[in-house]
């Protein structure tokens, strides 16, 4: 089955209220199954507790069967199996009170109907971090489709690395660049006063959902509007949250709206935010960013400049490397999305395009995903916790 498209059009004003009514009563639905611990322990079982990129090798119908393998219990969990599988089921099989949700989802789109079977209608379901996030299917479904709205590992490692602890009920908080709103809701269990801002109209409708689902709406409020024009306002936060576009790409392959990053390192939207983020700082305040950053064996290349704006700016700023990447190791999956974007052009030519690209222009040997924690503390600095220093950890721990 290959997962649909997002709606993208705004909604009239009595369709956007049965939506919520219908996330509304999805939330009571699945606080009373308890979702978030069943999914965080089947998550953790398929090995998709940090990545949630693991799915993308995965079929609804192989999903489906590892939950039925390892799950038995009420079948009050077959609607949920439904949206986190993206499996089909039978309305007939669901029992009364996970049946009337399933009629009420499919009466507004989340659910559509394939004669007297419900499928998933370009949405998925998970938990991250105790919040319930739809996501476009695609992402993990969808092969080689192009999806609309981002959602990766680097979203849970931003999340992860939060300082969660220093953030009080009255924290203002602003989450650029949103796409499903996952980190602003994340950040709304602890603040009253977030903002979550995106320019593409599918991450904004998603987020709308996703803050629905979650019955946030008086603790996150979303705009339009793009990441130049927050940084140049007169706002002032307390915590300041980005994953923004940063693939590098060659100018003539532009990848999608939420991937591609200014600069021909792709890194032209972390150049601003570390520019301009500090300025909007309340006192006390820090900055929280991820990215993948392309370096040689050693380092990024880009930590050079973080070297030199935490001395010239007096920033303490820290680097968790979770993830390296030899720079060609996404090339597969790329060369087949571009050839969606560029009918024509067979997959083989655009794979060495991006390989020149990449080796031949930008000198990269990994990509490094990193976390960067930005705040105004003495002794400024740079300080950087890079596991890959260690070459053979049967070595290290020899030697320890």
């Amino acid at each position: 089955m290959t997962p649909r498209s997002l709606p993208t059009e705004p909604l009239a004003a009595p369709a956007a209220a049965a939506l919520d009514a219908a996330l509304r009563l999805l939330k009571e639905y699945l606080d009373d199954i308890g979702y978030h611990g069943i999914y965080k322990y089947l998550a953790t079982a398929n090995y998709y507790a940090a990545s949630p990129s693991v799915f993308n090798a995965s079929r609804p119908q192989s999903l489906e069967a590892f939950d039925r393998q390892i799950h038995e219990g009420p079948d009050d969990w077959m609607l949920a199996r439904c949206l986190t599988t993206c499996a089909p089921c039978r309305l007939e099989a669901l029992p009364p009170p996970a049946r009337r949700v399933a009629e009420v989802l499919a009466d507004v789109g989340l659910l559509v109907w394939n004669g007297n079977t419900l499928e998933q209608g370009g949405y998925q379901l998970i938990s991250v971090f105790d919040r319930y996030i739809l996501l476009d299917a695609r992402i993990h479904f969808g092969g080689s489709q192009l999806h609309d709205v981002y959602i990766g590992p680097d979203s849970h490692l931003l999340l992860y690395y939060m300082p969660v602890e220093a953030i009080r009920p009255a924290d203002h908080i602003l989450d650029l660049c949103t796409g499903t709103g996952v980190i602003g809701l994340g950040l709304s269990r602890f603040s009253e006063h977030v903002v979550s801002t995106d320019i593409a109209p599918p991450a904004l409708r998603l987020a709308h959902m996703n803050r629905a689902l979650n019955n946030a709406e008086g603790r996150v409020s979303i705009r339009a509007e793009n990441l130049q024009e927050t940084l140049a306002s007169d706002e002032c936060f307390d915590l300041i949250a980005c994953n923004p576009p940063y693939v590098a790409a060659p100018p003539e392959l532009p990848t999608p709206l939420y991937a591609q990053g200014p600069d021909r390192d792709g890194l032209g939207y972390l150049r601003l935010l570390m520019e301009r983020a500090p300025e909007k700082l309340n006192p006390g305040g820090q900055a929280m960013f991820v990215v993948d950053l392309i370096g040689d064996t050693h380092r990024p290349y880009y930590f050079d400049d973080l070297e030199r704006i935490a001395k010239e700016q007096e920033l303490f700023i820290e680097a968790f490397i979770d993830n390296r990447l030899k720079a060609d190791g996404q090339l597969p999956a790329y060369k087949f999305l571009y050839a969606r974007l560029f009918h024509g052009t067979p997959p083989e030519e655009i794979e060495q395009r991006m390989r020149n690209f990449i080796f031949d222009e930008l000198h990269a040997y990994y990509y490094y995903m990193t976390t960067l924690r930005v705040r105004r503390r003495k002794p400024s600095g740079l300080r950087v916790l890079d596991r890959y220093r260690i070459t053979s950890y049967d070595e290290f721990f020899q030697q320890s």
